[in-house]
């Protein structure tokens, strides 16, 4: 029992030294990468300014495992709601502990896409649709929840598999004809990848 307790206060004693040298958002992300005993906590548990964020700026994402280093922040790992990598990884993102998004000084290409994601969203699909996963199954699912949770479980059972889902199509989507009110909307049947991607870069036209 002493040994526990000795190996618990020399833990709180790391995690506070390095605390104690972050000065940066790079700073604090590199400490939670390298943060050795990160547990896994659910969706529920993140703080709520995390969750708006990934809702309302990641609308083509969503959450694959969310990981805690404690006095810290958040790990979060996510996987694509995009027709192109339909159920894939995407880079991970980082949080600290009151739900704040840690940006890196330096962007990548993936950060440079999701900037442009949100842009061009000015559409829904309309549920019910069906996908077909990576061995050949097709399923149907009722909402963007669904889909996600049906797509994290298929991937959590086959983690070597790096080959996308694809959309079953003709697929119906709401395009907003004001994408301030989102209150009008024009109804559109997708028949091809080629025209989600159209779909998507009129949608980046319009908001520029």
């Amino acid at each position: 029992m002493r040994i526990i307790y000795f190996l618990t206060f020399i833990t709180l004693i790391l995690t506070s030294c390095e605390v104690d040298k972050i000065n940066s958002d790079d700073d604090l992300i590199e400490s939670i990468i390298n943060f050795d005993e990160k547990i896994v906590v659910l969706e529920t548990e993140l703080p709520i300014d995390s969750k708006v964020f990934i809702d309302e700026e990641l609308p083509e994402e969503f959450i694959d495992r969310s990981l805690l280093a404690n006095d810290l922040g958040f790990e979060i790992e996510m996987r694509n709601l995009d027709y192109k990598d339909l159920g894939l990884k995407k880079e991970n993102i980082y949080f600290d502990m009151t739900g704040k998004k840690l940006e890196k000084s330096k962007k990548s290409k993936q950060d440079k896409k999701r900037e442009n994601a949100k842009k061009e969203k000015c559409y829904y699909i309309q549920y019910p649709i069906k996908i077909k996963l990576p061995d050949d199954k097709i399923v149907e699912v009722s909402s963007k929840k669904e889909q996600s949770q049906i797509l994290k479980e298929w991937y959590k059972k086959n983690p070597d598999i790096k080959v996308k889902s694809t959309y079953i199509y003709p697929i119906t989507v709401k395009v907003f004809i004001d994408d301030k009110t989102m209150d009008e909307y024009d109804e559109y049947d997708l028949n091809s990848d080629d025209e989600f991607g159209e779909l998507k870069e009129r949608c980046k036209k319009s908001s520029d």
